[in-house]
């Protein structure tokens, strides 16, 4: 079972709001913005949930949107009430509340129009809880509601836990990267640092969505042939601003492209009730 204790732990340090100002944040969020905008359009409701320090809401209120965050750390959730006190913008912040992606039981069925699931399945260790999680999140959603939802794929995955475990051996033993590479699963031998973490196959991802009573309409790897190379493509914006849009252009023909979605860094789902 996951312990949400670490996870809860983990986010009274770490810059949720400023990730995204990095540049794999800032490309994260140009391709991110660009799915949803596929799909949906303001002002339609969002429930953000597990939205950490809400900087998704705050973006996505200024296109139109209505936003609803909730978190399950009462830190990242005491920062988005700072930071969005003040929001002036197209849409509204309807509420900004603690929540845990286990138990949506203060929120009626068919409440909200989509769902951003940005963080769960980062965390969720267990293969039942994270069935918990997404029928949570379709019992929430209205008919033909929309779930935009991020995870962390299993190639990718092993790869960063490789990586930590060589600039970090203290967090990741030979054990833990056993467990890693066996079933997807990370525990991490230190108490700092990420912590409990779960990376999933595309194809496991797409059955426990399938599971849940969704119908898959996208899945495709976030900054895709861009990942690692984020600073030089945000670069070419100014640069070379045509050859910026043939790259964004390939980058996006390419990111559903199986190999791509394994190993391209953060993927995301979209699905329909």
């Amino acid at each position: 079972m996951t312990d949400q204790n670490k996870i809860r732990n983990y986010y009274k340090s770490f810059d949720e709001w400023g990730r995204l100002d990095t540049y794999p944040g800032r490309l994260e969020l140009k391709i991110v913005l660009e799915i949803i905008d596929a799909y949906i359009r303001p002002p339609a409701n969002i429930f953000d949930l597990g939205g950490g320090a809400g900087r998704y809401t705050y973006e996505l209120a200024k296109l139109g949107y209505d936003m609803h965050l909730a978190d399950l750390s009462p830190d990242l959730i005491a920062i988005a009430r700072e930071k969005l006190a003040n929001f002036n913008g197209q849409g509204t912040i309807k509420a900004i509340g603690i929540a845990n992606a286990l138990d949506l039981s203060d929120f009626e069925d068919d409440t909200f129009e989509n769902v951003l699931l940005f963080g769960p399945l980062y965390h969720l260790t267990d293969e039942d809880e994270i069935q918990t999680c997404l029928r949570e999140v379709h019992r929430v959603l209205q008919p033909k509601g929309k779930v935009f939802s991020s995870f962390i794929p299993y190639h990718c995955g092993l790869t960063s836990i490789l990586e930590r475990s060589i600039l970090s051996p203290e967090q990741v033993d030979g054990t833990v990267f056993s467990g890693v590479y066996e079933n997807g699963t990370f525990n991490n031998a230190a108490n700092y640092g990420f912590q409990e973490g779960k990376y999933l196959r595309a194809r496991t991802l797409q059955d426990h969505f399938a599971r849940a009573g969704f119908e898959p309409l996208e899945l495709r790897s976030i900054r895709g042939i861009g990942y690692r190379q984020e600073e030089a493509i945000l670069a070419l914006e100014k640069q070379r601003p045509e050859y910026f849009r043939q790259v964004m252009q390939i980058l996006h023909a390419t990111a559903g492209d199986l190999p791509i979605v394994e190993t391209g860094g953060h993927a995301i789902y979209v699905g329909e009730k």
